[in-house]
């Protein structure tokens, strides 16, 4: 335990191993403790033989999770980046760019989302794609503090999109028990919304600030060339995990055919140095997170033989007064504290066995509170104080911090909302209840997100006003509300809030127009 926890903290730093090394003493120590707190003796070989001994403890599920499936995922994210399938992300982006005024943060958008999703860092995403999008955005006319957090959200935002979701997932699977599949299609809705969040986000400001498109020329040749670098392995992965085979057997498909789909170009072929150095980049990080797996068991044994595992959600129960609200603000705390300088996989395993089961204790089905975990433990990367995905991001765009990470909070704000979206609404996670309370839910949700970009921007049909822009944060308020509650009738009075400040926007737009008209003609007479 001792070296594992020094290996964690070279790895990431000294909050996982001084957590676990807390929890380890509390073991040896706790029948010291008064109160709920406390626990009966435990002798020091029984705690010794349970924590480092057999298949629990160290070497219990986390590891082998790590071990089997994890750095199997986290090598195939370095073969992608070696033999450049990550070319064909930027293509994409490039595309897509030239259709709209916020082409060149779009670019960023699509781009670090898909590389995100492979790589499950945040902060090496940025590290990857942002050394081309944020220059880019500088360029276009975007502000450096808004380019850093357009690329640090949209980094961080690809480990929700599945169907790997920056092997998170395989950890939901491995604290569950649910499948595979059914974690991967509850992913669905989610990351659309987060997606969508931030592309509309970035087009309203560039017509805000009348951006023209991108005359960035994508190469749709070499799109079509590079696309089975990705598209195979990613299909071959979606195909075996449905039909029922196992993350490992589909990961190490993947790997394979990607290393063969390389060699048939030789501008895709990695040289044997390259290759090496990939591999072994993957193979470092893979490390990293399994050793810290392998720390984490003993936490996980300890939770389940001091009995604190049934203590700790009852006390967090009872200090939110059984109050489902209260009890998903203090978890969501308690992640993004948690989530500080680790990688999500890490933040999320912590959150699942302390936090997580206080929300089953309230009547939250596994899915959603695994969910709700999972999504605090990801946006940590974009909070301060630490924030580092956005701190990376900083550094790129040669702007203050705080700046940057402010920026990125604004930009994905929605990360802090889906949570509760999901945990009062099984629509969110693909379980639709009835066609109807279904297509509410969804309604709500991407209008919402669309007018909450309104009011936070300043932009619809137009520029906005004070007034406009709390009005329209007051009807996604109301939208959000309406998920909630799942209330037809809240939803039905945020609409026609939002049609109200549609009509006045267009009215708005009218008498500009007709002004600048005016004004024309004054000048030509």
């Amino acid at each position: 335990i001792l070296s594992g926890g020094l290996a964690t903290y070279g790895a990431f730093g000294a909050v996982v191993p001084i957590i676990v090394g807390v929890l380890v003493g509390y073991a040896f120590l706790g029948h010291f403790i008064p109160g709920p707190f406390g626990h009966p003796y435990l002798t020091v070989p029984d705690v010794i033989s349970r924590l480092s001994i057999g298949f629990e403890g160290i070497y219990g599920s986390l590891l082998g999770v790590s071990a089997d499936y994890i750095f199997l995922f986290i090598t195939f994210g370095a073969l992608l980046e070696v033999t450049g399938a990550t070319q064909f992300f930027m293509e994409i982006a490039n595309l897509a760019g030239r259709r709209m005024k916020s082409g060149v943060a779009q670019t960023a958008v699509i781009s670090s989302s898909l590389v995100g999703m492979i790589t499950g860092s945040g902060m090496a995403n940025v590290g990857i794609t942002g050394v081309f999008t944020i220059p880019a955005m500088k360029k276009a006319g975007y502000k450096p503090s808004v380019a850093a957090g357009i690329e640090a959200v949209a980094s961080t935002g690809g480990q929700i999109i599945p169907p790997i979701m920056g092997a998170t997932a395989l950890a939901i699977v491995a604290v569950t028990g649910l499948s595979y599949v059914k974690i991967m299609l509850a992913a669905i809705v989610p990351a659309l919304l987060y997606i969508w969040n931030l592309g509309v986000a970035v087009e309203l400001t560039a017509r805000r600030e009348s951006f023209t498109a991108s005359t960035e020329k994508a190469d749709v040749g070499e799109l079509f060339k590079r696309m089975p670098l990705f598209v195979v392995p990613i299909a071959i992965v979606i195909v075996l995990i449905v039909q029922g085979r196992s993350p490992m057997i589909a990961a190490a498909a993947a790997i394979l055919s990607g290393f063969i789909l390389s060699l048939v170009r030789r501008k895709t072929m990695p040289s044997l140095r390259g290759l090496i150095q990939g591999v072994t980049r993957g193979a470092i990080q893979g490390a990293s997170i399994g050793v810290t797996c392998a720390v984490l068991g003993p936490l996980m044994m300890t939770m389940t033989m001091t009995g604190l595992g049934i203590k700790l959600p009852a006390v967090v129960g009872r200090i939110s007064g059984g109050n489902l609200a209260l009890a998903g603000v203090i978890t969501m705390l308690i992640a993004l504290i948690l989530g500080i300088g680790v990688p999500t996989i890490v933040a999320y395993l912590m959150i699942a066995i302390a936090a997580a089961p206080v929300l089953v204790q309230l009547g939250v089905d596994v899915l959603p509170a695994h969910f709700f975990a999972m999504y605090s433990s990801v946006f940590s990367l974009i909070t301060p104080p630490v924030a580092m995905a956005a701190l990376v991001a900083a550094g790129i765009a040669k702007v203050g911090f705080m700046n940057a990470s402010f920026q990125a909070m604004r930009l994905g704000y929605i990360g802090f909302v889906l949570p509760y979206l999901i945990l009062y609404n099984p629509n969110m996670l693909g379980q639709f209840s009835g066609f109807l309370s279904a297509m509410v839910a969804l309604a709500a949700a991407f209008l919402g997100v669309f007018i909450a970009n309104v009011g936070s921007v300043g932009y619809y049909v137009t520029k906005t006003g004070v007034v406009e822009r709390l009005v329209a944060l007051v009807c996604a308020a109301g939208l959000y509300g309406s998920i909630i509650l799942q209330s037809v009738r809240l939803f039905g009075a945020a609409i026609l809030v939002f049609i109200f400040l549609t009509i006045w926007q267009l009215r708005k737009q009218r008498i500009s127009k007709n002004l600048m008209r005016v004004k024309s003609t004054e000048r030509r007479n």
